[in-house]
C-alpha cells in the first residue's frame, strides 16, 4: 500500500519514445505504468512511475524503451521487496456486563488490511462455536468481523480475536475483558440419620451444582449458625462438590436445618434444606 517511484534513465535518447513499467515475470507479469514519456532531468532523459498496487514479496520491475527513429530499445530491471503491512485488530462486546446465557456480539475491527484473511474467536483457550474463520467485512471506516454467542461461562472472561492476515498484511490479535453474571446454581442438603437422637451425631451434606470448587456452604438451624458449620469448604466428590458438617446440637423437635453456598464469580449463591427430626 505505500507509494513506491520507479525512475528509469535512458541514455543515449533524444527524448523521443516512451517506456512501460511492468511487474514480475512470465504469465505473472502486470503493467504498472504504460507509455511513460521522456522528461530532460539535469542532461538526461528519464521517465517516471509512481504505484501503491504492489502486493507483498519480492519482484522484478522491468522498464522497456520502445526507442525511436534514432534510438533502439533498451531494457531496465530493479528487484523490488516489499514487506507486509503490520495490522491492528480491536475487539468489542455489543453489552458488557452482561447476564448469564444472554446473547451479546463480539465484533473485531482490523486496521491496515484490504479485507482479506479470517478471524478466529477464543475463550479460555478454546474457539468459540460458530466464530471460526470469520471472513472481514467492509465498513465505513475499516473490515470487520463479528461473532455473536450466548456461551461464556460466568464471570470474568477474556475473549480474543485473532486475525490470520493475508498475503499484504500480517496477522493481530485483540482482547477484551468480558463480565458476565454468574451462573445459576443448585443446593440439596441431606442429613444422617433421620429422625435422629437427642445428643447424637446428625452428619450434614450439601452438594452444589454446577460449580467450580470456589465458595463456601454455611449450616443453620432455624436460622441461627451450627457451631462449626460455618463457611465449610467444598471438596470434589465424583462429578460433584460437596460440603460436609457434623453436629450433636440440634435441638429436640422438628429442625429446619439450611445450608447456604456463597457462591463466586462465575458461579451464583444458592441454597437447599431439610426438615429433620431429633428425637
Amino acid at each position: 500500500g505505500q507509494l513506491v517511484t520507479f525512475t528509469a534513465t535512458v541514455s543515449p535518447a533524444d527524448g523521443q519514445g516512451s517506456l512501460t513499467f511492468t511487474s514480475g515475470t512470465g504469465k505473472a507479469k502486470t503493467t504498472l505504468c504504460p507509455a511513460q514519456s521522456l522528461t530532460l532531468i539535469k542532461d538526461t532523459y528519464q521517465a517516471t512511475c509512481t504505484t501503491s498496487s504492489l502486493a507483498a514479496g519480492t519482484r522484478v520491475i522491468t522498464a522497456v524503451y520502445g526507442g525511436d527513429t534514432n534510438y533502439g530499445k533498451s531494457t531496465g530491471m530493479v528487484s523490488q521487496t516489499v514487506n507486509k503491512t503490520p495490522t491492528t485488530t480491536v475487539l468489542s462486546s455489543s453489552k458488557n456486563p452482561a447476564g448469564y446465557r444472554q446473547s451479546i456480539t463480539l465484533t473485531a475491527a482490523v486496521s491496515r488490511t484490504d479485507g482479506g484473511g479470517t478471524v478466529t474467536f477464543w475463550n479460555a483457550g478454546n474457539t468459540i462455536a460458530g466464530c471460526t474463520s470469520e471472513p472481514l467485512k467492509r465498513t465505513a471506516r475499516t473490515y470487520e468481523a463479528s461473532c455473536t454467542t450466548s456461551s461464556l461461562p460466568g464471570g470474568t472472561d477474556r475473549p480474543k480475536a485473532v486475525y490470520t492476515g493475508d498475503k499484504n498484511g500480517f496477522g493481530s490479535t485483540g482482547t477484551l475483558t468480558q463480565v458476565i453474571a454468574p451462573e445459576p446454581t443448585a443446593t440439596k442438603l441431606t442429613s444422617s440419620p433421620n429422625p435422629s437422637n437427642a445428643g447424637h451425631t446428625v452428619r450434614l451434606t450439601a452438594t452444589i451444582t454446577p460449580t467450580d470448587g470456589e465458595g463456601t456452604v454455611s449450616f443453620t438451624s432455624n436460622g441461627h449458625a451450627i457451631a462449626g458449620c460455618t463457611k465449610k469448604t467444598l471438596t470434589p466428590v465424583g462429578k460433584t462438590w460437596q460440603a460436609a458438617c457434623k453436629t450433636t446440637t440440634l435441638r429436640t423437635g422438628i429442625d429446619t436445618v439450611k445450608a447456604a453456598y456463597s457462591g463466586d464469580a462465575a458461579y451464583g449463591a444458592s441454597s437447599g434444606d431439610v426438615k429433620q427430626q431429633v428425637q
